[in-house]
């Protein structure tokens, strides 16, 4: 079994606990839902367990062992021989944690090779991509990580995790940014290795929904320190910790009422389509992504777009954008962006803005927050009345941020205060539509809300209209009035959150609207 007994980690300059003095045990063969916000210290608990945490941190701890063996205390050969071997970690975020330079079936093979000698890698490889139900896909090995899906690409961590059948595996978030039925079949799948091969697992996450059918027992943390654990049932059926109860109540944000009927967008017919050549062939074929897509959005209108991944969500919002070809009609304010010339079209931009659904991917890493917000009034400065330095100010503080994050750079920030830096950023253009795809999908709950809370009261002060892309019925409950339901680029239906909560006639989305 897992023994930890007062470990803290803490920053040797300031001297601040990162995590303070924590003690936990998990028994062999049982699952640990560790729970909690971001900065709560989960991902730095278990860099310790597994031996991963940074020089720039200092580790304390009395205890920690797995079956009885200290095995930090041993010599660095040894330590290697757990890591990978007996103590496995899939990592948040497969994109980062995989090597974009190396085919993944490469990349499989060197976790093998690290720990044992086989016979036939290539068998192994094999038998790793039935495990984790990737054998379908013919050559799949070949493939870079940038040509998989989300759900490919977190398989195939979790093939590179139980590739030397470890005794204890850990998962950070895997199931972050990924739709309901994607989450379900990542759970299901760590689920049937656990059984399959007799392991212990730990999984990191903010949200409770997801370890329901896995985890036997819970740790929740917040800053850096234990505040709740038992039995999972126990805690999720009658929880004793105000925190906890905050984890488990049901979203608060409510659509705003709307004031006003005049139509900002309105959509017709819109079709994309790609063109995909075969290698041995000169003849092209243009695959739909989008078919006959037609929907408006009032002023001061939130409308909900929801679909299982590769129903064409995301290609909607960059359609709309003229970031890639369509055909069909987008009247913006009556005006047509499809026949629109791109010189008028650079000035029309600003009525139309979008966050994206990644913000540490959308903001540039060589920028500070203050160049990153005003850089849209640089480009087009007859937005600006007064200052651009107190548009600046003033759109920062509209998000609730403090102004001295003006001199920071995003990877000095939070998930929480990024995600508020794209929002700046938007607008201060004072856009007449925002377009916001999956702006809480990597977030925790507690940060989630804030956001939802916080554009709820942008939507009001500015009186914008939303297009909101999400695979999480509650936060299009939160901000929606009506909600359109994509499947393979076509809108299958669309109604009112209520009506479509109560009586929707398709089976996806009824698992939507009950995931």
């Amino acid at each position: 079994m897992l023994i930890i007994r007062n470990l803290s980690i803490r920053e040797p300059v300031s001297q601040q606990y990162l995590v303070k003095k924590m003690t936990l045990s998990l028994p062999k063969g049982e699952t640990l839902g560790l729970v909690g916000e971001s900065g709560s210290g989960k991902t730095l608990t278990i860099h310790a367990i597994a031996g991963l945490l940074s020089h720039q941190v200092r580790c304390e701890y009395d205890h920690i062992s797995w079956c009885g063996e200290s095995y930090l205390d041993q010599n660095l050969d040894r330590q290697n021989s757990y890591r990978g071997g007996k103590i496995a970690v899939v990592f948040q975020e497969p994109m980062t944690a995989l090597n974009p330079l190396h085919r993944v079936g490469d990349q499989i093979a060197e976790m093998i090779l690290a720990h044992r000698k086989v016979t036939s890698i290539e068998q192994e490889i094999a038998d790793l991509m039935r495990l984790v139900e990737l054998d379908h896909i013919q050559n799949i090995g070949r493939r870079y990580p940038h040509e998989l899906s989300g759900g490919q690409r977190q398989r195939i961590l979790i093939a590179m995790a139980v590739a030397n059948k470890p005794e204890l595996l850990i998962a950070d978030e895997p199931t972050t940014a990924l739709d309901g039925a994607l989450k379900m079949q990542i759970m299901s799948l760590l689920s049937r290795l656990k059984a399959a091969l007799n392991m212990s697992m730990i999984v990191v996450t903010h949200d409770l929904k997801s370890i329901s059918g896995i985890a036997d027992s819970m740790v929740v943390m917040r800053r850096g320190a234990i505040v709740d654990q038992g039995q999972y049932h126990d805690m999720v059926q009658a929880p004793k910790v105000y925190y906890t109860r905050k984890l488990l109540s049901p979203r608060t944000c409510r659509p705003n009422k709307r004031v006003q009927d005049q139509t900002v967008l309105e959509v017709a017919s819109l079709s994309v389509r790609r063109d995909s050549n075969s290698l041995f062939s000169f003849i092209q074929k243009r695959a739909p992504i989008l078919s006959n897509i037609s929907f408006h959005i009032n002023a001061g209108e939130c409308v909900g777009v929801v679909g299982s991944s590769g129903a064409g969500k995301t290609t909607l919002a960059k359609s709309l954008l003229r970031m890639c070809d369509a055909t069909g009609s987008i009247k913006c304010l009556n005006h047509d962006w499809l026949t629109m010339p791109r010189q008028t079209l650079r000035k029309e931009r600003c009525r139309m803005q979008m966050i994206a659904q990644d913000p540490f991917s959308s903001l540039s890493p060589r920028m500070r927050v203050d160049d990153i917000v005003k850089e849209g009034l640089q480009v087009n400065p007859w937005l600006v009345e007064g200052c651009i330095e107190d548009a600046v100010e003033s759109a920062i503080k509209s998000v609730g941020l403090n102004q001295k994050i003006r001199n920071h750079y995003p990877h000095e920030l939070s998930g929480g205060q990024r995600q508020r830096v794209a929002i700046a950023r938007a607008i201060i253009l004072r856009p007449d539509i925002l377009i916001l795809d999956e702006p809480s999908a990597s977030l925790d709950r507690v940060v989630a809300d804030r956001i939802l809370s916080l554009l709820s009261k942008l939507q009001r002060q500015y009186h914008m209209a939303y297009l909101l892309i999400s695979h999480d019925w509650s936060v299009v409950e939160a901000l929606s009035h009506r909600v359109l339901v994509l499947d393979h680029g076509r809108i299958i239906e669309q109604g009112t959150v209520d009506h479509l909560k109560h009586h929707a006639q398709q089976g996806l989305t009824q698992a939507i609207v009950t995931q």
